[in-house]
């Protein structure tokens, strides 16, 4: 059985490669190329090991240096928005002070910074506010208006599974899918300096 052959057998269980693979540490490596004894099925086994352990080795470079870009970031930004909020308190503090001085000057219910900013006034309705949700909670129960409150509906599936070993029902809009054998190709674990627990 060729390559081809075998992984339309396997079916979706192993990925196919690429359309004329050549590998790029091994250029013998390439479209047609087969394990062709025990040999060379250890040999396969080990590449894959050292292209999983590359995998790795670039996954742990990229979350170290997201982690260092994220930790500036976060830095950076918390540094900025409290300068912005002090400088909106100082904004607010002033234009509250001199509100009616400011508002002569536009002629309206915006007062204008030269730059473009503005301050303005606006009414809000009065409204609720959750500061308790357990009380809220124990409080909706206890009411008969059910359009106080909203249920989410979501399948529990482990109970589904074990209604169905015990009582063999398929609800509607689910079906049975028969057990079958899935076969899975593990290389072993190289561990990198990168990747290396502490």
């Amino acid at each position: 059985m060729n390559p081809n052959e075998l992984i339309e057998a396997i079916g979706d269980i192993t990925r196919p490669a690429p359309p004329e693979y050549i590998d790029d540490g091994y250029p013998e490596i390439r479209t047609g190329w087969q394990i062709t004894d025990t040999g060379t099925f250890d040999w396969a086994f080990s590449i894959a090991a050292k292209k999983k352990a590359a995998i790795a080795d670039w996954e742990a470079r990229a979350a170290a240096a997201k982690a260092r870009i994220d930790a500036e970031l976060d830095h950076n930004v918390k540094q900025l928005r409290y300068g912005i909020a002090f400088m909106e308190a100082q904004i607010g503090r002033y234009a509250t002070e001199h509100r009616e001085e400011l508002l002569s000057l536009t002629g309206g219910k915006t007062i204008k910074a030269a730059d473009g900013g503005k301050v303005q006034w606006r009414k809000q309705e009065g409204r609720l506010v959750v500061v308790d949700e357990g009380a809220l909670g124990t409080w909706l129960r206890e009411q008969d208006n059910v359009d106080l409150f909203r249920v989410k509906l979501s399948p529990d599936m482990k109970a589904l599974q074990d209604n169905f070993k015990k009582n063999g029902v398929i609800p509607p809009g689910m079906e049975f899918v028969a057990a079958q054998e899935k076969m899975y190709v593990e290389p072993a674990v190289i561990t990198t300096a990168l990747t290396r627990k502490p």
